[in-house]
């Protein structure tokens, strides 16, 4: 996934949880003095771990969320489900598979708060 498409998807989070976007954007912003990576791979690891960073807290956020994030076949696949002691609501499990964990705990993230609503 290119770092168009995480841009992207940080607008469709600003739409589904303003609060978090809005945490991502302080820190991309102010730790860095950028808002979008540059070719420098440094700063594009710092971007990313960013964003996963501020996603897997607003995760942890929900007590009922469990989330795993695993690679398969050079594709990164996050599943965020609600449910707790091994059982899961089968109508509340989300699948994503991206290039990066950022890339895939973002778009996990995006569908577990929309389907929330």
């Amino acid at each position: 996934m290119s770092d168009t498409a995480i841009t992207a998807l940080l607008e469709e989070l600003r739409e589904v949880d303003f609060e978090t976007w809005k945490d991502i954007r302080f820190l991309l912003l102010n730790s860095m003095m950028f808002s979008e990576p540059r070719e420098i791979p440094l700063e594009q690891h710092i971007y990313h771990d960013i964003i996963q960073g501020c996603i897997q807290r607003a995760i942890a956020a929900h007590p009922d969320w469990i989330m795993f994030q695993w690679r398969r076949a050079g594709k990164w696949r996050t599943s965020i489900r609600r449910g707790l002691s091994g059982y899961s609501d089968p109508e509340y499990m989300h699948i994503v598979e991206n290039d990066t964990p950022a890339a895939a705990i973002l778009a996990a993230y995006i569908e577990a708060k929309r389907a929330m609503r």
